[in-house]
């Protein structure tokens, strides 16, 4: 075993690997002696040409915890533990010292360009490589971790890992901040393969992830104009410029003949949802619709409601018929839906049905209502100050733009092909958690040898 580890060690004498510490004088080899961890303590398995060593004995760390600097309008940028986020170094917020206190304050160690910034409380864990390539001083709840016999970057993501980040999460201390002492996290047993091998994880991880990240900022980009365009199409819609081509096309003439009336006018019925006591509630009853059944394309799918008994003389007052428009009036208020299934369901206490007239389309109602007219008159608007007051009273007294029932048909067809369009673009974000999912994924395989990376004949021990 001695001699295997001799020739493993000796495989990882580089000339990049430069000494940050005190320790320079020892040779890498009594290093990476010093930190092995016994087999004991070893968290997991890891191919046998890898070793676990201690982080604080293969690393330098560079500690200001305990001293507060004093801060500038200008001056040596100062990074503190809200510029580091995982995997990424922010600029904002902007803090500085003096470059007359520079020397002064610096005396535990100078960070370096590509050095590992760990934060060690609110929030702890947050792991990134310093970038910066003139002077930077560094504040309070930071530890810079300067490799010594091996790779930044790979460091950088095995401390990112899940296997890691759990390990110091199991050794945090406090109740309100979590956190961990530079001295506990010198002790944490990290995997430690060849430099070489090192160096390939770090570039696949690098590669893997930044494919990870462009496709997260395509998903970021795309959410930062749904919005937008999907108030801008409602808006056309009821202006009647998606419709115009169509009226010119059915009856000679886009002059718009649209009536200006109410919303009560047209509603032939509205109901609050009942009540039930905790007694009325069964598995063999009538599901109830909740808000969090109610999509934002305003359809209804169950998610497993809760069901209650219903007295026969009362189901056909409670009940849900197809085309009845569901407005939610508590919690998140404002959230609506349609009503077209087969199904018997009743809605919940939170809901107002709302039934209209024959001569109104609901899905017309439905998509007027989530307009930007029809959200400022709920209160709902993006400029929206005060706490929204929706009642079945306020919303029958709101204005109502009533076509013809063809051209609500026509309007609802064209916003339906949208809708259709814009939610494959809402399934791509909902692959932002898959992403996240992937990119750990990614990380553990890493650091277990799994990534399809690791070499055999890399310090093969010669028997």
């Amino acid at each position: 075993m001695r001699k295997t580890n001799q020739l493993w060690l000796r495989s990882l004498k580089h000339p990049g690997c430069t000494a940050m510490s005190k320790r320079v004088e020892m040779s890498q080899e009594e290093l990476l002696k010093k930190a092995l961890v016994p087999v004991e303590e070893q968290p997991y398995e890891v191919p046998g040409n890898w070793v676990w060593v201690r982080l604080g004995g293969v690393t330098n760390f560079i500690d200001y915890r305990g001293k507060t600097p004093n801060k500038t309008d200008s001056g040596i940028p100062l990074i503190t533990a809200k510029n580091v986020r995982m995997n990424k170094l922010n600029d904002e917020p902007r803090e500085y010292i003096s470059a007359n206190d520079y020397d002064s304050w610096m005396t535990r160690g100078i960070p370096n360009p590509g050095d590992v910034l760990f934060t060690t409380e609110a929030p702890l864990g947050n792991v990134t490589q310093l970038t910066n390539k003139g002077k930077v001083a560094l504040a309070q709840r930071i530890i810079t971790i300067q490799s010594l016999v091996g790779n930044n970057t790979f460091l950088k993501y095995l401390l990112m890992s899940p296997q890691i980040q759990s390990e110091i999460l199991s050794q945090s201390t406090g109740t309100t901040v979590q956190g961990i002492k530079a001295s506990k996290l010198k002790l944490q047993p990290i995997p430690f393969p060849p430099l070489n091998e090192q160096k390939r994880i770090a570039d696949k991880v690098d590669r893997l992830l930044d494919k990870i990240n462009q496709a997260k900022q395509l998903i970021e980009e795309a959410k930062a104009t749904f919005e937008f365009r999907r108030a801008a199409i409602l808006d056309k819609a009821f202006r009647g410029e998606l419709t115009k081509k169509w009226r010119e096309e059915s009856f000679g003439s886009a002059e718009q003949n649209w009536e200006i009336t109410t919303i009560g006018a047209v509603c032939s019925e509205s109901f609050y949802g009942p009540r039930f006591g905790k007694n009325e509630y069964s598995t063999e009853g009538i599901p109830t619709i909740r808000t969090t059944d109610m999509t934002k394309n305003g359809e209804i799918i169950l998610k497993d409601p809760p069901k209650v008994i219903i007295e026969e003389k009362n189901i056909e007052k409670f009940r849900l018929k197809k085309g009845d428009l569901l407005i939610t009036r508590t919690g998140s208020i404002g959230t609506m839906a349609v009503f077209n299934e087969e199904y018997l369901a009743v809605p919940s206490a939170y809901l107002i049905r709302f039934r209209f007239i024959e001569q109104v389309n609901t899905r017309y109602m439905f998509y007027y209502l989530m307009s930007p007219k029809g959200q400022k008159m709920m209160g709902l608007g993006t400029t929206a100050i005060t706490q929204p007051n929706i009642n079945a009273e306020t919303i029958k007294k709101m204005p109502f733009i009533l076509p013809s029932f063809e051209e609500q048909i026509e309007i609802v067809q064209v916003l339906d092909s949208f809708w259709h369009m814009e939610q494959k673009l809402i399934n791509r974000f909902e692959k932002y958690d898959y992403l996240n999912k992937l990119e750990q994924s990614i990380l553990m395989s890493a650091f277990s040898g799994k990534l399809g990376t690791n070499d055999v004949n890399d310090s093969k021990p010669i028997v």
